[in-house]
């Protein structure tokens, strides 16, 4: 439908806006970044599974109205 292709596609525009800037802006100052530690990385990876999980088993459902996993 058409609303669809101008939603989603406005989301590809928008992706592929941002990363040309990035690029660009990282070409210009390039700027390192410190590594991370594992327990960081550790405590990103179990919230974001949490998250996708609320996401995906129970807001989905609230707030669009359609359960997106059976």
């Amino acid at each position: 439908m058409l609303a669809d292709v101008i939603l989603f596609g406005g989301f590809l525009g928008w992706a592929a806006l941002g990363l040309v800037v990035t690029r660009h802006r990282e070409s210009l100052a390039p700027e390192t970044y410190p590594a991370g530690t594992v327990k960081g990385n550790v405590i990103t990876m179990i919230s974001g599974a949490v998250i996708w999980l609320l996401i995906a088993f129970w807001l989905h459902e609230l707030l669009i109205g359609v359960r997106p996993l059976p």
